[in-house]
């Protein structure tokens, strides 16, 4: 819980990188619409951040990221104790019993979860910097997140250098990302290793920078999803994999060749996808091709229960079988209520009244862009453009994916967020539309590799 250094200490940490964020942006940041945003992003970072602890002591009486704390705190004050221990818990196996700790591992259930355990370890090394605060921890967590989420905006700015302010609504501005993806949380790590990774992948592969450390942070950030959550990483490969055989495929200037080549590409991409997600899902059996769907229903079926149990904000798709056929048949359903619930009536609380409008208004804006552009455009834009097929399959395939095996608005609302940047920078570039004198000024940029995309 919140102690009496958190009132003291925040304010001198937060002047500190208020100064360092000053300096840094009269360094770094040169092009002036980029300023505008840095500063704005980074202070809705720390906010949410420190939002999220308020609200977890004040509203909800602890949870999440009070019981990561208390891990973190323990081994942080075991440092001044017994040092040679505290290393030992920082370096422990997870996967076998250690009896020569056991005094210290009693008191720490989350040894047992490797996943969980990821995120205390990190937190650990940044305790040791903030006086064990709750507080400054949590904000290091949103300094980290934003940190990764700029190198994505800039990213994406160079593929789209004049959605400068969609890209920065979609990536920075979203309440719900900028709240559950700030503090000391789950999400806060794996929203940054997202971007992270996807940052340097368009670097790499579509920006052309072809520097050996952007191939091992990409393999650094995988792994780091799949130790915190495997399933955003096995949502995430496919989608990339595809991407860039797109990619690749719109490069070949012959139109005919170009249309035969592409079911090779796309066939080439899924089988390796289908040998990547196996290798991945090696360390977990659970979310193997073979037991996904049962795990998936029994994910499910427990959050259910606990929701009734304790009166929680409970939904259910209806009952299907642990099958492929069976699974798929609840993909519209799964997808709509990732994307487009809960609605506002049927928020039991104020987090879900406002997460009820935030959906609202993706609803509202999904089908004014759809209604706007046509189907027939929507399909062209789409189809012409590798980012945006990436965007929407892997926001689609996320969506379905923890929609299917939630069943409980509050988890939901943090589950979905690392989809809801690229859903919704897939809208704003579809329904941003270019004249013949907008695109004569984009291409003297020579800033877009792949401008046939906007051609439409």
């Amino acid at each position: 819980m919140l102690e009496i250094k958190d009132l003291l200490l925040t304010p001198i940490y937060l002047f500190v990188i208020y100064i360092l964020a000053l300096i840094y942006r009269a360094k770094y940041v040169k092009d002036k619409e980029d300023r505008k945003y840095f500063l704005p992003a980074l202070i809705v970072k720390i906010i949410g951040a420190v939002c999220l602890g308020l609200i977890y002591n004040y509203y909800y009486k602890g949870g999440d990221t009070f019981n990561y704390f208390y891990h973190i705190n323990y081994i942080h004050n075991l440092f001044y104790s017994d040092p040679l221990s505290a290393l030992k818990l920082l370096t422990i196996d997870n996967s076998s019993p250690n009896y020569d700790l056991l005094i210290h591992t009693s008191n720490l259930y989350f040894t047992q979860d490797p996943s969980s355990y990821f995120l205390i370890r990190l937190g650990v090394l940044i305790s040791l910097i903030s006086f064990g605060t709750y507080t400054i921890i949590a904000i290091f967590f949103a300094l980290i997140s934003f940190l990764s989420a700029w190198k994505l905006y800039l990213a994406l700015n160079r593929l789209y250098p004049d959605h400068q302010k969609e890209i920065a609504i979609s990536i920075f501005f979203i309440p719900s990302v900028a709240f559950w993806g700030s503090g000391l949380m789950k999400d806060s790590l794996t929203l940054a290793a997202l971007s992270l990774g996807f940052c340097y992948f368009l670097k790499y592969f579509i920006l052309k920078e072809r520097k050996i450390l952007y191939l091992f942070i990409i393999l650094l950030m995988l792994y780091v999803l799949k130790s915190v959550k495997i399933y955003i990483a096995m949502c995430l490969i496919p989608s990339i994999l595809i991407y860039l055989f797109v990619y690749l495929n719109s490069k070949i200037k012959s139109k005919s060749l170009r249309f035969f080549v592409k079911p090779i590409f796309l066939i080439i991409g899924c089988v390796l996808a289908y040998f990547a997600i196996t290798k991945v899902s090696e360390t977990d059996s659970r979310y193997s091709l073979t037991n996904f769907l049962q795990t998936a229903k029994v994910t499910s079926g427990w959050i259910s229960y606990v929701s009734l149990k304790e009166g929680g904000s409970y939904y259910s798709l209806g009952e299907y079988d642990a099958t492929l056929s069976g699974l798929l048949m609840k993909f519209p359903q799964a997808v709509w209520v990732s994307l487009f619930r809960p609605y506002p009536w049927e928020s039991k609380n104020i987090v879900m009244i406002l997460s009820s409008l935030e959906s609202f208004f993706f609803l509202i804006f999904t089908f004014y862009v759809l209604f706007r552009q046509s189907p027939v455009k929507f399909y062209q834009k789409t189809s012409n453009d590798p980012y945006l097929q990436f965007a929407f399959l892997f926001s689609i395939t996320f969506a379905f994916a923890v929609g299917v095996s939630t069943y409980n608005f509050g988890s939901l609302m943090r589950y979905k967020i690392p989809m809801m940047s690229f859903y919704l920078s897939f809208l704003f570039i579809i329904n941003k539309s270019y004249n013949a004198s907008e695109i004569k000024k984009i291409k003297k940029k020579k800033r877009l590799p792949f401008l046939r995309s906007n051609k439409i």
